[in-house]
């Protein structure tokens, strides 16, 4: 049960749960890409981050100097089941639609811009 309420907790703030969501769409972003898509300062979505991954939902991985997160519970996981059904009622929310659509236009702009050697992939 502790860990269930951890999950949750960590869930239920707003920025967290937007990060959350993109997360489930995009499969693995930077700080950066979390950053430009929320519109949020990197400090700020590096302790959400921080906080989602002490609490289990996220691991992150190094890769030229960047740390990249994605979601860790496996599908079939009861928190993971919870959380895409959670995205499928928020895509008609205002706001977590507006994060989707600017996570998809950086989408676009990674596809016709090459990145640097030492920048990380972009969705």
């Amino acid at each position: 049960m502790t860990e269930t309420v951890e999950l949750l907790r960590a869930m239920g703030e707003e920025s967290r749960l937007r990060i959350l969501l993109l997360l489930e769409q995009a499969g693995e972003l930077s700080v950066a890409d979390l950053s430009r898509t929320l519109e949020l300062p990197q400090p700020k979505v590096s302790r959400h981050l921080s906080r989602l991954r002490l609490a289990g939902w996220v691991r992150d991985r190094r890769w030229r100097g960047f740390s990249l997160y994605r979601i860790v519970l496996p599908p079939g996981d009861i928190h993971r089941e919870y959380l895409l059904n959670l995205t499928g009622r928020l895509r008609e929310d205002e706001l977590a639609g507006r994060d989707l659509q600017r996570l998809f236009a950086l989408r676009k702009s990674a596809v016709r811009t090459k990145p640097e050697p030492d920048e990380p992939p972009h969705v």
